[in-house]
């Protein structure tokens, strides 16, 4: 996992689109996001339609989308696909004040690369924006660990998607559902009385048999999401 802390935007700074459904809210953001050296939004845009056509016409770094934008969970998906392939590639961070793992299953399926819940400090969104940019996935522990136990454990099934037979055996199951809550593996092995060692051979058979390569594609694969597994790293806060 890369430290977001020293993630480098570059000597010409990164650009934001900010979208979202309230003037004042986005005003704030803007506010918030520019206070950071490096950072700077060219876009604030107050509906759909406008965030669409700022991802088509304004290269940028990332989009900081207000979750309010999606309205109710049934939007999510298809404003996300819509967003994401108008953005061509562009990150979007999510902000919201919903701690929903429904909403963050939705999401993650669907494209986003990350979740910052509105409660937190600006540190946490700087960080998260870097991250983003860097192309590294920001999770909200809260609402990733909700997500994943929206999921039910069949989806880790024959390895072609449909569950229909167990290929994780019960140690692995229990690797895999401590792994994907960002735990590392010396963690894991103190709460499983194992050696990390042992962790670390469980992960190797874990993605050979989940054709995986890390824990972010891990999740994904645990979600049984449409897209194919990005190779980024994660954070989970």
């Amino acid at each position: 996992m890369q430290d977001v802390e020293s993630t480098a935007i570059g000597s010409h700074g990164a650009s934001i689109i900010i979208s979202g459904d309230h003037l004042l809210i986005r005003a704030a953001l803007r506010l918030l996001v520019e206070s950071e050296p490096g950072l700077t939004v060219i876009r604030d845009c107050e509906c759909r339609p406008e965030a669409l056509s700022a991802a088509l016409t304004t290269e940028a770094d990332l989009i900081l989308l207000d979750f309010n934008l999606c309205d109710r969970l049934e939007g999510v998906p298809e404003q996300l696909e819509a967003l994401l392939r108008a953005a061509n590639g562009t990150p979007v961070l999510i902000l919201t004040a919903m701690d929903d793992g429904q909403a963050a299953h939705a999401a993650l399926e669907h494209g986003a690369i990350g979740f910052v819940m509105k409660d937190r400090p600006p540190e946490v969104l700087y960080r998260a924006i870097r991250a983003g940019i860097a192309g590294e996935a920001w999770l909200e522990r809260s609402s990733f660990t909700a997500a994943f136990r929206s999921v039910p454990v069949i989806a880790l099934g024959d390895g072609n998607g449909n569950g229909s037979k167990p290929l994780l055996t019960r140690r692995e199951l229990e690797i895999v559902d401590l792994v994907v809550l960002g735990i590392s593996n010396k963690a894991v092995a103190d709460r499983l009385f194992i050696a990390e060692s042992t962790v670390r051979h469980h992960l190797t058979t874990i993605f050979e048999k989940l054709k995986v390569t890390n824990r972010f594609e891990l999740m994904r694969r645990a979600f049984s999401g449409p897209r194919p597994p990005q190779r980024v790293a994660t954070t989970v806060y």
